[in-house]
């Protein structure tokens, strides 16, 4: 069974599809609890960082909680990798930081994003943190990929995207007090 939520500020929107629904209810309840976090923080990261017309548009933000199979056979389909991974990104713009992006119905849909639940609870084990805090960082991680950051471009970008990875997470860690 799936189950989608929804969390939203302003005119962003962040859409979340667990599709283990009904198999953990506090997993549940705390994601939805943090959705509007996620969409206040992005809107703001967006509207102060890459000069968006942040009232102009609707902003859509697709997340996927997804298991080890699925996410596996995603990585092997679209990136040639057969593994398992924590977080994938799959943009729907062509470079929102260069101000390259298409708009339907003043509506901008960034992308999907597609989390491992397990992985997800391993590294947030792994880093002594909760499962919320490390389900955040992968979302803000996979935010920026879709808004075209690339640590793995170079040194520079990697620095760049960590420095806008805390900046975010600070952001939604003074929201969720």
């Amino acid at each position: 069974m799936e189950k989608e939520m929804s969390g939203e500020y302003k005119q962003f929107k962040v859409f979340f599809l667990y599709a283990s629904a009904g198999k953990d209810i506090k997993k549940e309840e705390l994601i939805c609890s943090e959705l509007n976090h996620l969409a206040k923080a992005f809107y703001d990261f967006t509207d102060k960082t890459f000069e968006f017309e942040a009232d102009k548009y609707e902003y859509i933000l697709n997340v996927n909680l997804v298991g080890d199979k699925e996410i596996r056979d995603i990585n092997k389909q679209y990136r040639k990798k057969d593994k398992i991974t924590d977080v994938l990104s799959f943009p729907l713009q062509e470079n929102l930081r260069g101000g390259k992006y298409d708009n339907f119905l003043e509506e901008l849909e960034l992308g999907d994003l597609f989390i491992c639940d397990s992985i997800c609870e391993k590294q947030a084990e792994e880093f002594s943190l909760s499962y919320i805090e490390e389900f955040l960082h992968l979302s803000v991680h996979g935010f920026l990929h879709l808004c075209g950051c690339d640590h793995e471009v170079s040194e520079d970008e990697e620095k760049m995207m960590e420095a806008f990875e805390v900046s975010l997470l600070l952001e939604i860690k003074k929201a969720r007090s």
